[in-house]
């Protein structure tokens, strides 16, 4: 079965579940999430965005692991009810909707039919740089430029985030 074809618990189940295998994976990332993709039939799936989001939550993992080991608070959660009200996840209680290529001028009409409701939009441009997309996510998760910059000088999600990024861009058409 397709990913396209299945509910949006089921989604939510692939989203938690690599977010479990990032915050058990070291190294050999791309390995890790490309056999994921292999199991689950996410790679069958006409729908980027939602394999975006199965990426992002690895990611996720991997950034949550190395946070726990340095007792920094990285909370990150989803279910079928904060899907059906356009959060696609919540890092430490701060909703966020995913988008993939979207334009600038795209994400912005976007955030604009959201802000109102507290949620961030957080953009993955194609051309981008994975390590930008999860610095926004950050931000969106209320963490300081202070915080910001100790991640980047400390968190593996950052070797991660360029890794799967780099990987996840050469197998989507656009």
């Amino acid at each position: 079965m397709k990913i396209n074809d299945i509910s949006t618990s089921k989604l939510n189940y692939l989203k938690v579940a690599a977010r479990k295998l990032g915050n058990e994976s070291e190294r050999n990332y791309v390995e890790a999430l490309s056999d994921f993709f292999r199991k689950n039939h996410v790679h069958d799936c006409d729908f980027y965005g939602k394999q975006w989001e199965i990426v992002t939550f690895f990611v996720l993992g991997v950034f949550q692991a190395s946070m726990k080991k340095r007792n920094v608070r990285f909370s990150v959660w989803t279910d079928k009810g904060m899907d059906d009200a356009q959060i696609d996840l919540e890092i430490n209680g701060h909703p966020i909707q995913l988008k993939l290529g979207q334009s600038e001028l795209g994400a912005e009409i976007v955030q604009e039919s959201l802000s109102f409701r507290g949620i961030t939009v957080v953009n993955a441009p194609i051309g981008g740089c994975g390590c930008d997309i999860f610095v926004d996510m950050l931000k969106a998760a209320g963490f300081s430029d202070e915080e910001v910059g100790r991640e980047l000088d400390e968190n593996e999600g950052f070797d991660a985030a360029e890794e799967i990024w780099e990987w996840f861009r050469q197998g989507i058409e656009f």
